[in-house]
């Protein structure tokens, strides 16, 4: 059986789908509630800005 990540990557999407068909369908409440959770503060996109010292000027 081919993962997704696989399947993407190779380009077999539709081979993908079609071993996946008969799958038993997803929770979509865990699926909502996983979407809206909050990102950790551990995984951010972006560092803190550094904080400004007193200016040289």
């Amino acid at each position: 059986m081919i993962s997704l990540r696989k399947a993407l990557k190779e380009g077999k999407l539709e081979e993908f789908i079609r071993e996946h068909e008969k799958d038993a369908p997803g929770d979509l409440e865990k699926l909502d509630k996983a979407i809206k959770r909050p990102a950790s503060d551990k995984s951010k996109a972006t560092p803190k800005a550094s904080s400004r010292g007193a200016s040289d000027d």
